[in-house]
C-alpha cells in the first residue's frame, strides 16, 4: 500500500481507526479484525503483517515487478496526459499476464489501450494482456536517495573511505560516486533503514543474502524480508535506535523456504546524516557466517561427543573398578562357599546315619502298627457289645418311661393327693391332686393348724416327717378368706430295689364335723 502523501502512509501505518469510520463493518468482521484500543479500533498485527505500506511516487520511483492486481481509483484524473501514459507504463510492466488493474469511474486505459482489455466495464476493472513493457524513460535516478555514505558524520564506520582519497573531499560527486561503487563492490551486504524502517539505501550483496530482487527503495525493510524470521532483526534495528550501540543477531533461515540455507550474521548500528532534519538511521550489514554456524555447530558435536565419551570412559573405569570389587567379593564367597560345601557333606553323613536309625524305628512302627491293628479289631468288638447293650437300655427306658407314664395316668386318677419325696426332700412323684393341694397351702393368706387350731411346726410337716423316714397319721386343716378344709394325712416309707429310702404321703380331704 503506498502512497505520496507521508501523512497517509503514517496513519495507514498505524492502523488505528475511529468507531465511527468502522460503522459499515459487520461486527463479525470487527471482532475478527481488529482490537479494541480505547475509543478506538486497532487493525490486528495478523491482518497487518500483510501489507507492506510506503511512499511511493508513479512520476518519479521505480516500479514494483510481478504485481497481480493493482488499485489505483482517483489518481490519473490529476495527472496530465504525458503523466497518465507513463503511470500506464509503469503498470503495465508491473503486472503479470492477466494481472488486474482497478480504476476510478472516470479513468480509463485510453492512452496505453494496447496493454488492456476490459473485464468489468462497471467497475473499471482491465486485465493486463499483450507483450512485455520496457521500463518508460524518467527521472528515476533523480529521485533516488543519495548515497547512504555521502552524509554520513566522522561517527560513520566507513569515514575512513572518505579521509583516504583528498579528491573525494575536493569533488563531492566524485565521492558520492566512489563511495556507491565500493558498498556495491562489498561482499558485505549493507542496508540504510530510517526509524520507519524503510530502506533509503541497499546494495547488491544485502539483496543476494535477503532474496530482495524486486525494488526495495522506501520500502518497509521487515517486510521485504521472506527467508528469515523478521522479529530478531526489527529487535535488532529497534536496539541500536534506542542504545546508540552496535547490535548483532545471528538469524537462521525458516524452514518454509528450503532455498534459504545461509545463515546471516547481522549488525546494527546508528548513524547521524547531515541534512535538513539531522536524520538518524541504522546501517544494517549483513555477513553470510553459515561456515563458521557449520564450524561452530560441529565443534559443538564434537564436544558433545568427546564429553559423552569422557563420561564414558569414568562410566567404564567406574565399572571397571565395581568389578574388581566384585571379583574380591566374589572370592570371599567362594572360599565360604567352599567351608560350607565340607560342612554339608558332614551334615550329610549324619542325615545318612539318621535315616538308618529311621528305618529302624520305621520297623519297630510297623510292628506297633500290627499290634494297633489287633487293639482296633478288640475295639470294634467291644463297640459292637456296647451297641448291643446301649439298645437294651434304651429299650428299658422306654419301658421305663411307659411305665412312668402309666403310673402318673393311674396317680391322676386318684383323688387324695399322693408325693413321693427322697431323703433330700426333693419331690420324685407327684399326682395332680397333690400338685392342687400344694398350690393352695402355698397360698400367701392360707395358714395350717393341727386338730386343736394350734399352729403346725415347720418339722411337724407332712413332707419333713416323710424325709424322716416314720409312719404317721395326721390331721391337718387349711383356713384361707374364712374357709376350712380338712385333710387326714398318712405318710408311710418306703424301700427301693437299690437300697434307697422313700416317702409317700397321702391328703384325703375328709368333711368338716357338723
Amino acid at each position: 500500500a503506498t502512497d505520496l502523501d507521508e501523512t497517509a502512509v503514517t496513519f495507514a501505518r498505524r492502523g488505528i481507526y475511529p468507531a465511527r469510520s468502522l460503522s459499515g463493518v459487520s461486527p463479525e468482521q470487527l471482532a475478527r479484525y481488529f482490537s479494541p484500543l480505547g475509543d478506538d479500533f486497532e487493525v490486528k498485527k495478523t491482518l497487518r503483517g500483510m501489507l507492506v505500506f510506503g511512499e511511493h511516487d508513479l512520476g518519479r520511483r521505480a516500479p514494483f515487478p510481478r504485481i497481480d492486481m493493482i488499485l489505483c481509483r482517483n489518481v490519473l484524473i490529476y495527472f496530465t496526459p504525458a503523466l497518465q501514459r507513463r503511470a500506464l507504463q509503469l503498470f503495465a510492466f508491473s503486472l503479470r499476464t492477466g494481472g488486474c488493474l482497478v480504476l476510478g469511474k472516470s479513468e480509463s486505459v485510453s492512452p496505453l489501450a494496447e496493454f488492456f482489455t476490459v473485464d468489468n466495464s462497471r467497475l473499471k476493472v482491465f486485465r493486463r494482456i499483450g507483450d512485455r513493457v520496457l521500463l518508460p524513460p524518467s527521472r528515476i535516478r533523480d529521485a533516488a536517495p543519495s548515497s547512504p555514505l555521502s552524509s554520513i558524520r566522522t561517527a560513520s564506520p566507513f569515514a575512513a573511505i572518505r579521509t583516504q582519497r583528498p579528491m573525494a573531499e575536493t569533488h563531492p560527486r566524485a565521492a558520492s560516486w566512489q563511495s556507491d561503487h565500493v558498498l556495491l563492490g562489498l561482499t558485505v551486504g549493507v542496508v540504510t533503514i530510517d526509524r520507519n524502517y524503510d530502506v533509503r539505501y541497499i546494495n547488491g550483496e544485502a539483496r543476494r543474502l535477503f532474496g530482495i530482487h524486486a525494488s526495495a527503495l522506501e520500502q518497509d525493510f521487515i517486510h521485504l524480508i521472506k527467508h528469515y524470521d523478521p522479529v530478531p532483526v526489527r529487535r535488532a534495528i529497534d536496539d541500536s535506535l534506542a542504545s546508540e550501540t552496535l547490535v548483532t543477531v545471528v538469524v537462521q533461515p525458516l524452514a518454509s523456504h528450503p532455498d534459504a540455507q545461509r545463515v546471516l550474521e547481522i549488525g546494527c548500528s546508528q548513524i547521524a546524516r547531515t541534512g535538513e532534519d539531522d536524520e538518524v538511521v541504522v546501517v544494517l550489514t549483513a555477513v553470510d557466517v553459515t561456515d563458521r554456524e557449520q564450524l561452530r555447530q560441529r565443534q559443538a558435536g564434537a564436544e558433545e561427543i568427546i564429553s559423552r565419551l569422557t563420561k564414558a570412559n569414568d562410566e567404564v573405569l567406574a565399572a571397571n573398578q565395581d568389578l574388581s570389587y566384585t571379583i574380591s567379593r566374589l572370592r570371599s564367597e567362594n572360599e565360604e562357599l567352599m567351608v560350607v560345601t565340607e560342612e554339608i557333606q558332614a551334615a550329610t553323613e549324619e542325615v545318612e546315619t539318621l535315616n538308618e536309625e529311621l528305618q529302624a524305628s520305621n520297623e519297630e512302627l510297623e510292628t506297633v502298627n500290627e499290634e494297633l491293628h489287633a487293639t482296633v479289631e478288640e475295639l470294634n468288638t467291644t463297640n459292637d457289645d456296647l451297641e448291643s447293650r446301649t439298645l437294651e437300655v434304651k429299650t428299658l427306658e422306654i419301658e421305663g418311661d411307659t411305665a412312668r407314664r402309666q403310673r402318673r395316668t393311674i396317680l391322676d386318677g386318684v383323688e387324695d393327693g399322693i408325693v413321693v419325696v427322697d431323703a433330700n426332700g426333693s419331690i420324685i412323684l407327684e399326682n395332680a391332686a397333690y400338685t392342687a393341694i400344694a398350690a393352695e397351702f402355698d397360698a400367701e393368706d392360707a395358714t395350717l393348724v393341727d386338730e386343736a387350731g394350734e399352729a403346725i411346726a415347720k418339722n411337724s410337716m407332712p413332707i419333713r416327717r416323710a424325709v424322716q423316714g416314720n409312719h404317721f397319721a395326721m390331721t391337718i386343716v387349711y383356713q384361707r378368706s374364712g374357709t376350712q378344709r380338712r385333710f387326714q394325712v398318712r405318710g408311710n416309707p418306703v424301700t427301693t430295689d437299690r437300697g434307697g429310702a422313700l416317702g409317700v404321703v397321702t391328703f384325703r380331704e375328709v368333711p368338716a364335723s357338723g
